[in-house]
């Protein structure tokens, strides 16, 4: 039985950081033995994550500075699954879903772009703490 890999980091809650992210996951797609591919299993996932810090930075911490971002990765190498986990201290999410009608010309497509990318999307809220769950099947 294969223990998870987990790999942890809290990072400035700024754009520029984002990078930092995309770059380990694409380094536990490329070390993730059999995937069909992995290219692109790693470019959805790094779009799906730097866009739900995106909204925490833009969002949650509403482009203040100081603020951090905790994320987890868990690789489970014999499902193959990747669990990414984000979490904050900014102002809770607004969990009004828009449909696609409701959403303006720009901007406001994240979520729904981030349930595109991953098989399974959470949120909660819990002791003045968002946290998202960012779940996708490797195979």
């Amino acid at each position: 039985m294969n223990t998870p890999i987990r790999i942890q980091l809290e990072l400035p809650a700024a754009h520029r950081f984002l990078n930092i992210i995309g770059g380990c996951i694409q380094e536990l797609i490329n070390r993730t033995p059999n995937l069909s591919d992995p290219e692109s299993l790693s470019y959805q996932l790094q779009l799906a994550a730097q866009e739900v810090c995106a909204n925490i930075i833009d969002h949650a911490y509403q482009g203040m500075d100081g603020n951090r971002i905790w994320i987890e990765f868990q690789l489970d190498e014999s499902v193959p699954q990747l669990t990414a986990l984000f979490s904050d201290e900014g102002q809770p999410f607004n969990d009004a879903q828009p449909t696609l009608s409701d959403l303006p010309g720009e901007g406001g497509m994240g979520l729904f772009l981030i349930h595109q990318l991953v098989d399974h999307v959470e949120y909660q809220r819990t002791q003045n703490r968002n946290t998202w769950v960012l779940t996708k099947t490797l195979a």
